[in-house]
């Protein structure tokens, strides 16, 4: 089986397939002289871009070495800004809900620590009160 590739690396550059990505970006808040932090961080969206290589019947190889393929619903890089932005607002809606979950299962299990320190904190008192009664 013969598959043809196109290449898209000997055309100029205004002709070159882009596809697109939105990221975040975090960066640490400044430090003073003495190595403290100073106000907050900032976040910024960043849209990346990439070209294509070329194109095989299953997708789509990216020059920085990465794969796309055709009828994935989770994509690296999108053909369109407008996907690219719909896909960046589902990861960050996913990141959202399993944060989420995992701050619940915390909450959970500091619930059952202080639950028990409670409940042996009582114990000793009960014991310490039956030690000077008797």
């Amino acid at each position: 089986m013969m598959i043809s590739l196109t290449r898209r690396s000997d055309t100029p550059t205004s002709e070159l397939e882009i596809w697109y990505r939105y990221e975040n970006r975090n960066y640490a808040p400044s430090v003073d002289e003495f190595g403290y932090c100073v106000g907050e961080g900032s976040v910024a969206v960043v849209l990346m871009r990439f070209a294509v290589d070329h194109h095989t019947p299953k997708g789509v190889r990216l020059r920085c070495g990465r794969f796309v393929l055709n009828g994935s619903i989770r994509r690296y890089a999108c053909p369109t800004m407008e996907l690219a932005m719909k896909s960046f607002l589902a990861r960050k809606n996913r990141q959202i809900s399993i944060y989420r979950s995992r701050i619940r299962s915390i909450e959970r299990a500091l619930e059952q620590v202080e639950g028990k320190e409670a409940h042996r904190i009582s114990k000793d008192k009960l014991e310490e009160s039956r030690s000077t009664i008797f």
